[in-house]
């Protein structure tokens, strides 16, 4: 990875926008989490991996995400991803 010379401030997300994003993976049938930037400018690797790994959801990276996760982990989708495989996804 990169070292990051000047990160972006830490922007925390209110509680309530938390919790309600919690309700809606919780009522998805079928959910993704799609990966960007932003994940690798917050350097939240640690984080986002566990997230990923006790949830069992399926995660997709974007370009600027790749390598953030190591997709030999269980959950990680076949290759390739293409968008076409959101259309199975409820969000």
């Amino acid at each position: 990875m990169v070292k990051v010379i000047d990160p972006a401030p830490a922007q925390i997300p209110a509680p309530s926008a938390v919790e309600r994003a919690l309700d809606v993976l919780k009522g998805a049938s079928r959910p993704l989490i799609v990966l960007g930037k932003g994940a690798a400018y917050a350097q939240a690797d640690e984080d986002i991996r566990a997230l990923v790994e006790k949830s069992g959801i399926p995660f997709i990276p974007m370009s600027m995400a790749k390598g953030l996760i190591p997709i030999c982990i269980r959950n990680a989708p076949p290759r390739p991803v293409r968008p076409c495989c959101w259309k199975a996804t409820s969000c």
